[in-house]
């Protein structure tokens, strides 16, 4: 790891990837406080917003 983080950190990193702690799946009502909704799944967010990608215009990348 000549660049980079050293080993310790990318240990910790690994190692919480691996098995995250409890408030890492913890549900609270942060993005509601912040945005004034409740959060939502992205999949509800794309049910909700399909007709935005609905619109036939296609972009050609290359």
């Amino acid at each position: 790891m000549a660049i980079g983080v050293s080993r310790a950190d990318a240990g910790y990193v690994i190692g919480w990837y691996a098995a995250p702690g409890d408030s890492s799946t913890t549900v609270d009502d942060a993005a509601a406080r912040v945005t004034g909704r409740p959060a939502c799944t992205f999949a509800q967010w794309a049910d909700g917003h399909a007709d935005r990608f609905q619109t036939g215009v296609v972009i050609s990348i290359g």
